[in-house]
C-alpha cells in the first residue's frame, strides 16, 4: 500500500531537498532532548549543560564526549545504538 502510494505522490515532485546541515531546520533543541533521554538510560540526569561540546559533532563524537563527561560504561557502539533508537 505505502509502496503505491510512493511511486503514485513522486511523479509530482521535480526534486527533493536534504537538509542535513540544518540550513532549513534547526535540529539542534531535539538533539538536545534526545540526549538526555539517551543519557537518562544510563542513570545521568542531563540538564543540556554540554550541548554546546556535542553542537554540529557527528554522533560517534558527541557519545565519545558523552561517554568520557558522564563516565558511562557502556561500549561506543552500545551507545550509538540507543541514540538512533531514542531518534527515530
Amino acid at each position: 500500500m505505502a509502496e503505491k502510494c510512493i511511486a503514485t505522490c513522486l511523479h509530482r515532485f521535480r526534486a527533493i531537498i536534504f537538509d542535513l546541515l540544518g540550513l532549513l531546520a534547526d535540529s539542534e533543541p531535539w538533539w538536545n532532548q534526545i540526549d538526555a533521554k539517551l543519557l537518562a538510560e544510563y542513570d545521568v540526569d542531563y540538564r543540556g549543560g554540554y550541548h554546546r561540546n556535542v553542537l554540529g559533532v557527528s554522533y560517534r563524537l558527541a557519545v565519545q564526549f558523552y561517554k568520557k563527561a558522564f563516565h558511562v560504561s557502556a561500549s561506543v557502539e552500545e551507545v550509538l545504538r540507543c541514540r538512533g533508537e531514542i531518534a527515530t
